[in-house]
Formats: structure tokens, sequence, C-alpha cells
């Protein structure tokens, strides 16, 4: 009786696996994005980034 639940509980992980793997691929086809996209994607990370990047720089210029 336990082979046989550890069986059933195999043959869900797998199909659940399965699923997933489907649907990973599925959604890795449908990114796509245009040179609009990309601009403000860039953009959006040089906000995040730069003014830390400013401030150590700063940092490091008043340490010397």
């Amino acid at each position: 009786m336990h082979s046989k639940d550890y069986q059933e509980k195999e043959l869900v992980s797998d199909a659940v696996l399965a699923d997933t793997s489907q649907s990973s691929q599925n959604d890795m086809t449908s990114l796509e994005w245009d040179a609009a996209d990309e601009k403000r994607i860039r953009n959006r990370m040089d906000w995040r980034i730069m003014p830390t990047v400013f401030i150590l720089y700063i940092l490091c210029f008043i340490d010397r």
C-alpha cells in the first residue's frame, strides 16, 4: 500500500512538472519587445542604478 501511494504521488508530481515546463516554454516564446520597450526598460534601469553609483562615487571622492 505504501508503494502504491508513492507511485501515485510520483505520477502527480511528474504531471505537475511537465505542465510547469510547458507553460514556462510558452511564456518564453511570447516575450517580444520593440525598440520603444527596450528604451523604456533601459531608462528605468538607469534611474534605479545611477543614483546609487553617483552617491558611491561622491563618497569615494570625499574619502580621498
